[in-house]
This record gives C-alpha cells, sequence and structure tokens, in this order.
C-alpha cells in the first residue's frame, strides 16, 4: 500500500470504511470544527473517525492521533447515545514510533494497519486455510487421485497473447494481478495445466496477502459446482459451505466491496438447466450455461482483478466466447503453451526422473503426470512405446473427464469419443467435421439414451476436440493421434463381435487407421486373445456387407493382424471393393499368403528388401498409385499380381531407420525421412514433433533448415492448427518427391544440392 499516494490511500481507507459499515454508506470526509477530516462513519450504534496516513514518521502520527482524540471528544458530546471511536490507519504496518504516539489516547484512538483495518470484512485466515484444503479444479494427484498437492512441484508454464502471440510468464500474470486491477482469459486444451496454474496464483496471492503484500484477497470457485446458478451472491455462498467457511455473508461482502479478487475456474465444465434434446442450437446452450460468469464479470468492482480459465476450444470462435462470457476487450485473452524442453526437464527432475520424453508425447503436464503414475518413465524415456503410451492416455484422460459427475464412467466417455473418431473417418480428413447431430447420433448409440441434463458438457468439452476453424457449431478431432487412438475402439469391437449392429457404422469408413490406431487395436485384441479365427470371421463380414464397399475396414483388419503378428493362411480370405492408404509388407509379417485384395484401390504399396514372395497376399485388379520395393512389373510374382494397373515404381524402399544409415550427408538423409513422412504415409499433414522422429540426435538440428528448404522450394506449408504447427504437402509436388525418393544419390534436384551442403 506505501506506493500509494496520501489521497489514493484516504480513498481506499474510506472505500473498506463503507464496505465494514454498510449503513453509512454515504457517509466519508467531512468538516468539523473547521478542520477537514479523512473519515466520519455514523451508524446505529457507533461513530467512526478516521485519519490515515502513508508517512512512518513519529511527528505525523502525534499530529495525527491528538487530532483523533479531540475529535472522538467532539462527537461524543454530538452523539451522546452511541459509542465513538477514532481509528489511526497507516498504510503498512505500524512503527513503534506510531504505536507509541496512539497510547495515550487508548482506547479512544486504535493505531493499526491497513490489512488490520480491513480484516473484519472476512477472516481471510480461515478462509484461506479451508480452501487450500479443497479441490482446485480438475488439479489432482495423477497416482492417486488425491487433492492434496502440497508435495506436488509446480513448474511455471508459459503464456502466450492470442491475439499477438507475445509470449508472457506465469509470473507476468501473477505479477500484474496484484500491482493491478487485470481482467484475463486463460485459454488451454485439456491437461495443459489450467487448474494447476490457477492453484498456483490463489497460493500465491493468499501468502502475499498475510504478507500484507498484496491489497485484495483471491477467492477462488470450481464452476463445476455451480450448476444452473446464476446470482453471483448465490455462488458465493455456496462455495463458502461447500469448503466449510462458517460466514458466507463476509465472501460477498468483500466481493461487493472489491475487497477480492476472482479467479473462476472451467467455463466449459458448467451444465445448463436443460437440455432439450438437442432442440436448442449449441450456441444457445452454451450462452444459457456460462450466464453465472457474465453477471461476475458485470457486476465485479473495477478496482478487483478477475481469471476465468477454461478449454478453448468449447466455443465455436472467440467472437462467441467473448459474447458468450461478457469480456470484451478489457480481457486479456492468453492461453498456455505446452512445456518447452527445459520446463520438461524441470518437470521431470522435480519428481526425480531424467531422460529424454518420446517425441511422440505432447509436452503437457497432465500427460506427463499420467506416465509418471502408469511408472513407466524411467531413466531412457525415449524408448516408451506410442501406442501403449496413448492407449493408456486415452484411458486416463477419460476417467479424468468422469470426474465432472455427469453421470458418465470413463469407459463410457472413451467409447463416445471412440464413436466419434468412427463418424469423423467418413470424412475428408478423418478429423470431422461432426455436426450436433452427429453428436446426439454418437451419445444415443452408446448410451442408448437421448443426451439428457448434463450431457451437454460430456459432448461439448470432449478431450482432443474443438473447433480449429468452424464457426457453425461443428467440431473436429484437433489432436491427430488422439484420434487416431480412438479409433481403434469400434475396429476391435467390430472384429470381436461383427453382428453387433451397434457397431456398423465402423463398415463404413473412409480413411484407413494410422499406425497408431492399427497398433491399439492389436494391443486390445492380443490382450483378448482374439485369434486368427475372429478375423477371417470378421473379413468375411465386411466382404458381404453392401455397406463396406469402397470403405477401409478390410484393409484396417489386415494390418490389426499384422501387427498381432495373427497369420491368416489357409482357406481363402478376400478384401474387395476396398480403398487402402497405405499397405507395407515385410519379411517380420505373419503369413499372408491367403489374403486376395481384389478390385481395390491402394494409394501406396511397400514391399520391403528380402519379403518372401510366398507369404505376402495376392493382388489382383487392383489399382496401385506407387509401388515401393519393385523396380517394374518383371520384379513382381507373377502369381501375386494378376491384372492389376501400377503406376508408378521405386527401385527400393526403406523406413527412417533405414534413411538414417544411407550412405549420403546427413541433410539428405533428414530430407528423404521427411519426404517419406509427407507423400508417402498416409494423413493430410504431420505435426512438426512427429518429423523428428526416428532421426538421430546428431542429425536433428537439420530439421528446421530442410523444412524451411521445403517451404521454400514449394513442396510444403506449413499451417497453425490451434496453435500447433502442422506440414502439410502440397499435392501437384508429388512426383517431384517421389523422383528423389527412387534416386537420391543421382538426383540433380536442387533441394538435393541444397540439402546435402547444410552444416
Amino acid at each position: 500500500m506505501s506506493s500509494m499516494t496520501g489521497p489514493q490511500f484516504e480513498d481506499e481507507v474510506r472505500r473498506i470504511a463503507r464496505a465494514r459499515w454498510s449503513s453509512a454508506a454515504f457517509d466519508g470526509a467531512a468538516i468539523v470544527d473547521g478542520r477537514e477530516r479523512d473519515g466520519i462513519f455514523v451508524t446505529d450504534e457507533m461513530v467512526h473517525a478516521i485519519e490515515c496516513t502513508v508517512l512512518r514518521t513519529k511527528a505525523k502520527a502525534e499530529e495525527d492521533c491528538k487530532k483523533l482524540a479531540k475529535l472522538v471528544k467532539s462527537l461524543r458530546s454530538q452523539y451522546a447515545t452511541r459509542g465513538v471511536k477514532g481509528w489511526f490507519v497507516t498504510a503498512d504496518e505500524p512503527t513503534a514510533d506510531q504505536r507509541e504516539a496512539a497510547r495515550p489516547f487508548n482506547p479512544d484512538v486504535q493505531a493499526c494497519s491497513f490489512q488490520q483495518f480491513c480484516a473484519p470484512l472476512v477472516d481471510y485466515r480461515e478462509y484461506f486455510s479451508l480452501r487450500s484444503k479443497y479441490r482446485f479444479g480438475s488439479a489432482s494427484d495423477p497416482q492417486t487421485g488425491s487433492i492434496d498437492l502440497s508435495h506436488e512441484p509446480y513448474v511455471a508454464v508459459d503464456l502466450f497473447d492470442i491475439n499477438n502471440s507475445q509470449r508472457n510468464s506465469f509470473f507476468d500474470l501473477a505479477q500484474s494481478m496484484r500491482n493491478s486491477a487485470t481482467r484475463t482469459l486463460l485459454l488451454g486444451d485439456f491437461g495443459a495445466g489450467k487448474s494447476m496454474t490457477l492453484r498456483e496464483i490463489f497460493t500465491s496471492a493468499s501468502k502475499g496477502y498475510e504478507k500484507r503484500e498484496f491489497a485484495r484477497f483471491p477467492i477462488h470457485l470450481n464452476l463445476r459446482e455451480h450448476q444452473g446458478q446464476t446470482s453471483v451472491q448465490e455462488s458465493l455462498e455456496r462455495h463458502a459451505r461447500s469448503i466449510g467457511f462458517p460466514n458466507p455473508s463476509q465472501l460477498v461482502r468483500a466481493w461487493r466491496g472489491g475487497f477480492a479478487d476472482i479467479l473462476l475456474d472451467g467455463f466449459d465444465e458448467i451444465a445448463s438447466s436443460g437440455w432439450a434434446g438437442f432442440n436448442k442450437k449449441l450456441k444457445d446452450i452454451r450462452y444459457s450455461n456460462v450466464a453465472l460468469i457474465r453477471n461476475f464479470v458485470r457486476e465485479t468492482p473495477f478496482n478487483s482483478s478477475i481469471l476465468i480459465a477454461g478449454r478453448r476450444h468449447y466455443f465455436d470462435s472467440m467472437s462467441e466466447l467473448r459474447a458468450s462470457l461478457g469480456t470484451g476487450l478489457q480481457f486479456k485473452e492468453t492461453a498456455i503453451a505446452e512445456f518447452t524442453a527445459e520446463q520438461a526437464a524441470e518437470f521431470l527432475s522435480r519428481r526425480r526422473l531424467s531422460g529424454k520424453i518420446p517425441d511422440w508425447l505432447p509436452s503437457r503436464p497432465l500427460l506427463l503426470s499420467y506416465l509418471m503414475s502408469w511408472n513407466v518413465l524411467q531413466d531412457d524415456l525415449v524408448q516408451l512405446a506410442e501406442a501403449p503410451g496413448w492407449d493408456y492416455l486415452l484411458h486416463r484422460i477419460c476417467e479424468r473427464e468422469a470426474q465432472l459427475d455427469i453421470g458418465l464412467d470413463g469407459s463410457t466417455i472413451r467409447e463416445l469419443i471412440e464413436r466419434l473418431a468412427t463418424i469423423a473417418r467418413t470424412t475428408g480428413d478423418g478429423l470431422g467435421p461432426f455436426t450436433r447431430d452427429d453428436l446426439a447420433q454418437a451419445f444415443t448409440q452408446v448410451c442408448e439414451y437421448a443426451p439428457q441434463l448434463g450431457s451437454d458438457i460430456a459432448l461439448l468439452r470432449l478431450p482432443g476436440i474443438g473447433n480449429p476453424s468452424a464457426d457453425d457449431g461443428t467440431r473436429s478431432f484437433i489432436d491427430q493421434d488422439l484420434a487416431d487412438t480412438a479409433r481403434a475402439g469400434d475396429v476391435a469391437r467390430f472384429i470381436i463381435d461383427p453382428f453387433d449392429g451397434s457397431n456398423s457404422q465402423v463398415l463404413t469408413v473412409q480413411g484407413g487407421l494410422g499406425d497408431i490406431g492399427a497398433a491399439v487395436a492389436a494391443l486390445v485384441l492380443k490382450d483378448m486373445d482374439i485369434r486368427s479365427g475372429s478375423l477371417r470371421t470378421a473379413l468375411e463380414k465386411v466382404r458381404t456387407s453392401a455397406l463396406a464397399e469402397n470403405g477401409c475396414l478390410g484393409p484396417d483388419i489386415f494390418k490389426v493382424a499384422q501387427l498381432m503378428g495373427t497369420a491368416l493362411d489357409g482357406q481363402p480370405v478376400h478384401i474387395s471393393s476396398a480403398y487402402c492408404d497405405e499397405i507395407q509388407l515385410s519379411n517380420d509379417d505373419p503369413d499372408m499368403s491367403s489374403v486376395l485384395f481384389r478390385d481395390c484401390v491402394i494409394q501406396s504399396l511397400t514391399i520391403e528388401s528380402e519379403t518372401s514372395d510366398k507369404n505376402i497376399p495376392t493382388f489382383k485388379n487392383c489399382l496401385i498409385g506407387f509401388l515401393q520395393g519393385r523396380a517394374s512389373a518383371k520384379d513382381l510374382p507373377s502369381d501375386r499380381f494378376d491384372g492389376c494397373a501400377i503406376e508408378e515404381y521405386s527401385a527400393w524402399a526403406s523406413t527412417t531407420s533405414g534413411f538414417m544409415h544411407l550412405d549420403v550427408p546427413p541433410g539428405l538423409r533428414v530430407l528423404l525421412s521427411i519426404l517419406k513422412k509427407l507423400f508417402l504415409q498416409a494423413g493430410s499433414g504431420r505435426q512438426s514433433s512427429s518429423l523428428f522422429r526416428g532421426i538421430d540426435q546428431r542429425a536433428r538440428h537439420y530439421v528446421p533448415q530442410v523444412l524451411q528448404l521445403l517451404a521454400f522450394e514449394g513442396l510444403a506449408n506449413e499451417l497453425n492448427i490451434a496453435g500447433k504447427s502442422i506440414w502439410v504437402p502440397i499435392r501437384k509436388e508429388s512426383s517431384r518427391a517421389r523422383s528423389i525418393l527412387a534416386s537420391p544419390n543421382t538426383s540433380t534436384d536442387v533441394l538435393v544440392i541444397k540439402c546435402k551442403v547444410l552444416v
């Protein structure tokens, strides 16, 4: 408080006095006996006279206390039936000299600090004690589920302004709330650390207030606990009762007086008072859900800070978010960034772990914590397999969502996400969009009843699903790897029971399973001891179903069988009229000689070196866009390829690991790896992080340089989707990319020449 000028401090003391003695709300400074007094407040029982100062000198204290004692005596004669008390209020803790100056006039004059003067508004020590023992949003120990996080070290996350991408720190936000009245939106995807950040801000602010470094104390609300509420007063009173605070009215009074900062966690977690069977527009539902937040924004005094946190993709657009929350231009809009490499290392070291985090794992605190609780993060973290890791993470993420108390358990939420992943596979890029009707359909199929009260929250905040570009109420998956993990669910269920009509939608899918999805499905089926007979039955069901024509389910099952190591030999197995992004055949595959691909479209077929012709499937009347591993039709076994049209051949094929062992300059090795991932693997784009995978540590520093060259040469573009860097191939340059891959040693392409000389 010492940073205030004298007049500013007087105004602040009068503001608090009006909050303490509400019946004297219109009182304030006055002229008595010809002298200006800082404040006189008359209530039904007492008269309070105030002198306040920002100075710490003994002389000033003696002057004010004498003046105040004389005023108390004068007021007693004027208000004979009421008590009169004088308050000598100092900006900081009174010095020994200041207390000594007031002592001769005790009990008429009470010397106190500004914090002591404010204390009767609310018993902040008891509030802090009770609040710190209660849950902070979704923050909990990932291993035990305990809400006691006193032992959990916090690593400060970086924040960035979503309007200009300027990077800030957690400390900047905490400091701005301390020094001035700020209004902030804190946005982030699931697991980014929103609740932990708000908990840390609350803890920091409460300690600062107790040390008299902060003029306002924090009030933290879990919005999930205020379903259907619109009144700020009622929400504060419910919050007080929830934590066991005995004087709810104190919180209301402190808030109205501008003596408290408000932290609101989880705007995406408030359910509407009614679902109305999706008859209402989702936009209207969201607007109705957050009425309480609009009232907080509208009614909170402007000299208090407000911090509102929630999932970035809950709303269709930032304009809808601003209109629904009532934030407008006065709010600073920030988002939580993923951990940097240094922050991730600090996160692990504080938990006595070391090593490198797997490239496939998004660097979010929640996901790292989950893997720690699984006891899989050892010294060599990079060895953690991608498919079991994502399978476990999706399980834990869904269990966490179930804690919202919406009547759905974790396994149901996972199946709901998996069904939406199947619906998304009927779209162009396999990520969506899907409409509100799709959401309702998926919910009804999985739960066997229509969405009801509370279900809107489950559907509108599902992890990994948002609105990266649409402003029309549709949703899409925003995390490619999570989407691929979820795609495995319906495929595995179909293989287990292909005659279950509730899962028939998977027959219509158009985009194939990725490597992660196929591996997750293989894990699930191996755990259930599913064998060759079940796979054969599932493939036969696909062959005879009209729904599956031109679909991808047959090739999906083939890919899963490969990863399971389950041979499909013996009686012929037909995959007919299917579309397939990619088939890879290697010498490590089980015997697939009984499989016949008939009349299929296969974008890319790879036959790795040393693959035995006798174990590979037969291809009849298929259209194959690109065949790697054979130079021409003469290189193909005639009994395995019959009547096929093959547009392009490459004489050799390699994995990323193979590229890394080629006897070419390292920059060129990196180029070949990236071209393969962008142009030959399934999918419409690759996250920047995935382009580092499989490249040894010594060559990784070439990746950014190669990407710049790809963009300059017009082979790829970088997009920013949902805050993530995505590299998308320019498909018209496919022949150029494949030409480089086919003959890297002899190519005269300018891109090859530039990559050879990178240092």
